[in-house]
């Protein structure tokens, strides 16, 4: 009796009698030449159709076990070439796959779990993901009858898709012959607005251009007006000059040096700002508990002799972090009495009121 097919055996078609004839007239003749596989489960992976034929040639079957882990790869490493089948039947096959469960409960233990997705599917039958697409709508949409003509290829996947797809009544599909779902596939395909009569060609429509003859765009190249046209202040004229210059053309400068003297500007000052604005951002500690994790990193020593030496030594970036201190917080208090002391002029200038100046000791 034959074995329970595995789903992966179980996606490709039956042979058709007469084949399935020839095949067991050749086993009785030369006997069984290659050994059918089962997976450690008992499960018939590979050679259904060479045990059908034993058993109408009445010939014991010989049977090896399968170790390895890609069960769906192995399937159809032996069978794309085997059986030759069409890019159609193919797609079926690798659409059967795509629903499966990765593997029995039985056989997770044996064998590493694999992915059936369209993608590994596509690599390993030589099969575009677009055609897997296909032929998952034809046997989700599609009457049995509709996926008998595919699986025999009488029928292209594609046609058969597109055909279900815009036929849903079930009634209608089953009363179809394969002249009947090519009619309606390809009546679909043709209205594509990419397959109408007139529609420009692309390098994927039969290789043609669009267009015939040299392409002539009536675009002028951009010229950019020297400074002598704009007026443009010398290198080193007052700031003053640079000040009127801007208010004649309104905010937007006209010339690539005042753009990249803008946003050196902005670069330079931002670079300030941010600094200040991160030591005020609330998420720093205040100075109290700055040094209790300073004074907590000092007492941190490590053990020698009790580690692998990958260790970090605290203490020491401690000590660095009070060395940069002593260095740069003098200039920092000096830098930011300048700012506090500018912002108190500009202020000032415009009759604003400002805080008092802060006055820090550096």
């Amino acid at each position: 009796m034959r074995p329970e097919l595995h789903p992966a055996c179980a996606a490709f078609p039956a042979l058709p009698d007469s084949d399935l004839q020839e095949l067991a007239e050749d086993i009785r003749k030369n006997g069984l030449i290659e050994p059918i596989t089962l997976t450690p489960d008992g499960l018939l992976l590979d050679g259904r159709c060479r045990w059908d034929g034993c058993e109408i040639a009445g010939i014991e079957p010989r049977t090896t076990v399968y170790a390895g882990d890609d069960p769906a790869s192995f399937v159809l490493s032996k069978n794309k070439h085997r059986r030759h089948l069409s890019k159609s039947q193919m797609a079926m096959v690798l659409a059967r796959m795509a629903k499966l469960p990765q593997h029995r409960p039985s056989e997770i233990t044996r064998l590493k779990k694999q992915s059936y997705s369209a993608e590994h599917l596509s690599k390993h039958g030589d099969v575009p993901i677009s055609y897997i697409n296909y032929g998952r709508t034809v046997l989700a949409r599609g009457e049995p009858n509709v996926i008998k003509m595919v699986d025999e290829d009488k029928v292209n996947v594609r046609a058969a898709a597109e055909a279900v797809r815009h036929t849903p009544d079930r009634l209608t599909q089953a009363s179809w012959t394969a002249e009947d779902v090519e009619r309606a596939g390809y009546a679909v395909i043709n209205g594509y607005p990419s397959n109408r009569p007139g529609a420009p060609k692309n390098k994927k429509n039969n290789g043609k251009a669009a267009t015939k003859g040299p392409i002539d765009i009536p675009y002028k190249p951009m010229v950019w007006p020297t400074k002598e046209e704009l007026g443009y202040p010398a290198d080193d004229a007052p700031l003053s000059e640079f000040d009127a210059f801007f208010k004649k053309h309104g905010r937007t400068p006209l010339h690539p040096k005042a753009v990249k003297e803008l946003l050196d500007a902005d670069g330079l000052s931002s670079s300030l700002a941010i600094s200040v604005n991160s030591l005020t951002n609330d998420r720093h500690p205040d100075v109290e508990r700055f040094f209790e994790c300073i004074d907590h990193m000092l007492k941190h020593v490590p053990e020698l002799g009790k580690t692998n030496g990958a260790q970090t030594d605290y203490a020491g970036k401690a000590r660095k972090t009070l060395t940069m201190l002593e260095r740069a917080l003098p200039k920092a208090l000096a830098l930011l009495n300048a700012l506090d002391a500018g912002l108190h002029a500009r202020k000032a200038d415009k009759g604003e009121r400002h805080p008092p100046a802060l006055h820090l000791v550096g």
